[in-house]
């Protein structure tokens, strides 16, 4: 991904891009080697790709402001 976004902003391209990182599926979260993982549904992880699509070619510009979370680092 850092290199598609590096090529992109070397060659002034007009494409955005972005990531979406899913956690395990509960049944993968469960397993022992991934005890404490995050988990999340594949209906909800779909229901949340599908909305994250939407709103990417819905709005064709993406705004450029920090937004507050307390997960912020």
């Amino acid at each position: 991904m850092y290199g598609v976004l590096h090529h992109i902003a070397t060659h002034r391209l007009p494409i955005r891009a972005g990531w979406i990182h899913l956690p395990h599926l509960p049944a993968v979260a469960a397993q022992l080697d991934n005890l404490g993982a995050p988990s999340m549904s594949a209906e909800t992880a779909t229901t949340g790709v599908r909305a994250a699509l939407q709103a990417a070619v819905t709005h064709d510009t993406d705004i450029n402001q920090p937004i507050r979370s307390r997960w912020q680092i």
